[in-house]
């Protein structure tokens, strides 16, 4: 599989601009101090947009680890 790496903007936005192929994607948002989101099965088309749907980021419970 391939690993395509981004940054989001100040506002939270990010882009992918170089993914040429269409297919299923999972989304896997990472962050240090925070629990780690995945969000399986985006559809993409080729030259395609797509908007998805706000995330939150958590922490942990203090002394605890992500789930």
């Amino acid at each position: 599989s391939t690993l395509y790496l981004t940054k989001t903007t100040e506002q939270g936005t990010f882009q992918f601009p170089r993914i040429a192929d269409a297919g299923s994607y999972t989304l896997s948002i990472d962050q240090a101090g925070f629990c780690k989101v995945e969000i399986a099965a985006i559809v993409v088309s080729v030259g395609e947009r797509k908007t998805l749907p706000r995330v939150t980021l958590k922490a942990p419970a203090e002394g605890q680890n992500c789930p």
